[in-house]
């Protein structure tokens, strides 16, 4: 696996010196080993817009990207992952939000959840009294 950080270790104690007073030289081995970690966490990205006047007077203003319409919303992952708990991993609304607020601080609510899966459309209504 390619790794986003290494840590080279180094030697334990104090290091000998020749009687030249020069230190020996330290070679990084090929030796190496990995640890691989399952990061789950929140990452907010922050989207700004701007506003100039041009020099013939007229006003400009830049505008958010497609799909970024609300002050704070939730991005396809955490959505992909609340629907692959709910519809493939058959967790209840109410527990998938409890993991996605115990993994990643979310606070998010069982209908949030609901109204991801069904893409903001309410549920059809099912049984006899429709």
């Amino acid at each position: 696996m390619l790794p986003i950080s290494a840590v080279i270790i180094p030697l334990p104690g104090a290091l000998c010196v020749r009687r030249s007073g020069t230190e020996i030289a330290t070679t990084v081995l090929a030796e190496r080993r990995q640890v691989v970690e399952v990061v789950i966490q929140r990452e907010v990205v922050e989207y700004r817009i701007v506003s100039r006047i041009c020099a013939c007077g007229r006003a400009q203003r830049s505008t958010f990207p497609a799909g970024i319409e609300a002050p704070v919303q939730y991005g396809p992952s955490g959505s992909a992952f609340a629907v692959y708990m709910t519809q493939y991993q058959l967790l209840p609304y109410q527990r998938t939000a409890r993991v996605l607020h115990e993994l990643a601080g979310l606070a998010i609510s069982p209908g949030t959840l609901q109204r991801r899966r069904t893409g903001g459309r309410r549920p059809p209504a099912s049984g006899p009294y429709r």
